[in-house]
């Protein structure tokens, strides 16, 4: 159950990630806010199983 609940917030995960990169001004904006913050920017490959795995694996 918390798998599937898990598989449903990383696939929003990357859909709003993806809707970022596709814009490069807004993706360069993103870049800036994560680094404010302090995190690392990764790209996610849209709709794939291995980003999605890699990703998971990441927050584990």
């Amino acid at each position: 159950m918390c798998g599937e609940q898990l598989g449903e917030v990383m696939s929003l995960v990357i859909r709003v990630v993806n809707f970022i990169v596709a814009r490069a001004l807004h993706d360069r904006q993103f870049k800036a806010l994560l680094d404010e913050v302090g995190n690392a920017y990764r790209p996610l490959s849209a709709g794939c199983q291995e980003g999605r795995c890699s990703a998971v694996s990441r927050l584990a």
